[in-house]
């Protein structure tokens, strides 16, 4: 049995670490802003030295910023490495039987005998085993639980990915630390069916719009420039500006639509990137882990996920009023996401649902690794 005592302890110094160094990066990201102010305030009082000093010194406020941002990724990440392995000594202490999801809902009324099992329900296989986090994982292990076996070669071929995942437990743990990012009964299923009726619903953008949307923000541009040098006169920017967030107004209904599921989604697709490039680079041995990588790296997931979650992350940025204002006024930003969503819809809309089921796939073999890393 693997030392999840041993790895809870690292677990919890490891945290200790990140949270010193984020609230070290808070003083310093305290001290360059207060500073930038002062710096910004002395050019504008006629300093030669303020302006620059105040450039700079932004600058290190944005990296102190993102280096934030990734501690605290990475604070989230290791809390849920603790929180699976606690998972696993519960398991060994007999705690897994107050776990809130005992999987009834999952229990088919003309299979009495998993309730006889009991397969479903309080103190059930499915309670001690489970560690899925998307709605698709849990079905997929219910499935798996079936009382009814499936082909031998089937069965064999699991059994040895089962055991495989279960040698590798370190990597397996870092996957389903991972996977317990997703909120509770993560659920993509609607999302993956609106990409593929994209088409069907008429919301691909034309070819018009297209180039309207970057040849609008060019003209409105070079306006604001001939403006500032004094070859225009200053209200045709500003007209062209108003159009911009007049047409944004009027076509919102086309992109909204589209950008807000794909706005709500940023981070888990973001894990889904990280989850699968993880497995794109192990090295596994059996033949049924070999098939389900051979669907990720052929598709090339990590890498349609990692733009997808890029595209989420710009359409989740609209959300912001102030930003959707600026940010349609000045370069049409709801035209340009959507384009590009619907460029990648096109490219790799058709694999998603395909990647997502290896996902529920993977989710339910970790779960079945259970015995053989808590049982001595």
């Amino acid at each position: 049995m693997f030392d999840f005592q041993e790895i809870r302890q690292k677990d919890l110094q490891v945290i200790q670490q990140i949270k010193a160094k984020q609230q070290r990066l808070v003083l310093w990201r305290t001290i360059s802003f207060i500073a930038m102010v002062f710096a910004f305030a002395a050019g504008w009082d006629g300093h030669s030295f303020g302006v620059p000093s105040g450039l700079l010194l932004l600058v290190s406020f944005i990296i102190l910023v993102r280096r934030h941002h990734r501690l605290t990724f990475l604070r989230l990440l290791q809390e849920s490495h603790l929180n699976c392995t606690q998972d696993f000594l519960d398991c060994t202490s007999g705690k897994w039987r107050e776990r809130r999801d005992d999987g009834s809902d999952l229990f088919h009324k003309d299979r009495p005998q998993e309730l006889d099992l009991p397969i479903f329900g309080p103190a059930s296989l499915y309670q001690y085993l489970n560690t899925t986090r998307t709605k698709a994982g849990r079905r997929r292990l219910s499935d798996l639980l079936s009382p009814y076996p499936e082909a031998p070669d089937i069965m064999r071929e699991r059994q040895q990915a089962v055991k495989e995942l279960s040698q590798h437990t370190g990597k397996s743990l870092d996957l389903l630390a991972l996977s317990h990012l997703f909120p509770k009964k993560a659920d993509w299923s609607d999302f993956c069916t609106m990409i593929e009726h994209m088409d069907k619903m008429g919301r691909s953008s034309g070819t018009f719009w297209r180039v309207l949307s970057f040849v609008l923000p060019c003209l409105s541009c070079l306006s604001l420039i001939f403006a500032c040098l004094g070859q225009l006169d200053a209200a045709i920017p500003g007209l062209l500006f108003s159009l911009q967030l007049l047409l944004t107004f009027l076509l919102l209904g086309r992109p909204q639509a589209l950008l807000t599921p794909l706005g709500a989604v940023p981070q888990e697709f973001a894990i889904c990137e990280k989850i699968f490039a993880l497995l794109e680079k192990a090295a596994f041995q059996s033949n049924r882990l070999q098939e389900l990588q051979k669907i990720l790296r052929d598709g090339r997931a990590s890498e349609n996920l990692h733009q997808l979650a890029s595209l989420a992350d710009k359409a989740a940025m609209r959300r912001n009023v102030f930003f959707f204002l600026v940010a349609n006024t000045l370069c049409l930003w709801d035209f340009h996401i959507s384009a590009a969503f619907s460029r990648w819809q096109k490219a790799s809309g058709q694999n998603l649902r395909h990647f997502l089921t290896v996902l529920a796939e993977y989710e339910a073999l970790l779960s079945l690794t259970t015995p053989a890393l808590t049982r001595k």
